[in-house]
């Protein structure tokens, strides 16, 4: 862990800490319901979460899940802290080890497996939890897929530099 005075959001992170507020404003407006306290908690537990998430993707990662299912239960409708937990799991598949990255996915999958029980009846099912599955799962997969590809040799992703290479070798 790094000491948060040394804390520099990325501008992306910054982005889409600002993009927790519409969407909750809207959410609530959709539904009908009122703009009140609840809603301004999950915006700013939204965007603290996503501005710490380079920083201890861990432990946000297991907040985020915590307080995506407070917030439905207390809320009884979805929100933005439900893809706020789906960009966590990305973020721990990136940033950390393919190992780590599943478990995150499979710790992702339960926590919304749980608000998807919370938030439906259970004649409505089925589709939310294909979702439940299916967002964590891909996050898991094109966040392996990002941090596998970065980490591989320059010469292995580009075969044409690979075989020039080899070539002025011979020469």
């Amino acid at each position: 862990l790094r000491p948060l005075t040394r804390l520099r959001p990325k501008p992306l992170d910054v982005v889409l800490a600002v993009l927790c507020v519409p969407s909750t404003i809207i959410g609530a407006l959709a539904v009908g319901d009122s703009f009140g306290a609840l809603e301004i908690a999950v915006i700013v537990v939204s965007a603290t979460l996503v501005l710490l998430r380079h920083y201890a993707p861990i432990p946000v990662l297991a907040a985020a899940i915590g307080a995506s299912v407070v917030s439905v239960a207390l809320m009884d409708r979805p929100n933005v802290l439900i893809a706020v937990v789906v960009l966590l799991v990305f973020t721990v598949a990136v940033e950390r080890d393919r190992r780590t990255g599943v478990y995150a996915g499979l710790a992702g999958i339960a926590g919304l497996l749980v608000v998807v029980g919370i938030q439906n009846d259970p004649h409505e099912l089925p589709g939310p939890l294909l979702a439940a599955v299916a967002w964590p799962a891909l996050a898991v997969a094109a966040g392996d897929l990002l941090r596998s590809r970065r980490d591989q040799p320059r010469h292995r992703r580009d075969p044409c530099r690979a075989r020039l290479g080899s070539r002025r070798g011979r020469d």
